[in-house]
């Protein structure tokens, strides 16, 4: 009864999931293009237009004389900017510094690199200090063949 039960109700179960209807977006049309009949379209982004920029060499003298007086300008504007930014960095730092001698925080000595000897005519290996022997043992001369 139990079986019969069960599987009553995955016939059940499989026909619903084969009479169920996929829901399928229609595909977006490419831009430039009409859309179907019924499917409402697709607002696209508008590009901002670019003034058509004229090349120098096409510019009056008068124009080109505008142009400098404008970049200077705005050099003179940026440079301004700069030396706004460097002085509340400044301010900012004698302000920090001022909060750290109060109290008593002194800055950590410096640590003093170590020199490493450097032997030569050997691989330098990146991971791997080098070894310098502290007593050399003495290497016997290689005998040469004469023909």
């Amino acid at each position: 009864m139990r079986t019969l039960f069960v599987l009553a109700l995955l016939v059940v179960v499989c026909s619903l999931a084969y009479t169920q209807v996929p829901t399928v977006r229609p595909p977006e049309p490419a831009p430039g293009l009409i859309p179907p009949a019924g499917v409402p379209p697709i607002p696209q982004p508008q590009p901002t237009p670019k003034p058509a920029e004229v090349p120098l060499s096409e510019k009056s003298l008068d124009q080109l004389l505008d142009r400098v007086e404008a970049l200077r300008a705005q050099k003179a504007e940026l440079e301004k900017q700069e030396q706004d930014v460097i002085k509340e960095i400044r301010r900012k730092m004698e302000k920090q510094s001022d909060r750290i001698n109060r109290l008593g925080i002194l800055p950590a000595d410096p640590i003093a690199p170590t020199a490493q000897p450097i032997i030569s005519g050997l691989p330098s290996a990146s991971n791997a200090s080098p070894v310098v022997p502290t007593s050399p043992l003495p290497v016997p001369p290689v005998p040469q063949k004469n023909p």
